[in-house]
């Protein structure tokens, strides 16, 4: 199977993975794996831990700046999402709502 030794964490997100059916032989440069991230805990924990398992080439991630907040506030997440996406050489897709497109809560 892998022949880099996974931590605790990277193990439990793999096995969530395989009972979602998601395995290692399914994802490749070719089939990536894609996710959401947010810039918040959770999601750069899954980004990195992701990283880890599958590498950075086989994975796509995208964030969105859905312009309810600030500029400042939301495209300051996106940036960061896109900045840690380089970093760790995962693609990146920001997609931008323009403000007043949601509604406000």
């Amino acid at each position: 199977m892998f022949m880099k030794k996974l931590l605790s964490f990277e193990k439990k997100v793999l096995a969530g993975l395989n009972l979602c059916g998601v395995s290692d032989s399914l994802v490749s440069h070719e089939n990536p794996l894609g996710l959401g991230v947010s810039g918040g805990a959770d999601s750069v924990s899954l980004l990195i831990s992701l990283c880890s398992i599958f590498g950075s080439e086989r994975l796509r991630a995208i964030t969105v700046d859905h312009g309810i907040r600030s500029e400042e506030e939301s495209g300051g997440d996106a940036l960061f999402v896109a900045d840690l996406c380089g970093r760790l050489g995962v693609f990146c897709h920001i997609e931008k709502i323009p403000c007043g497109k949601i509604d406000k809560i």
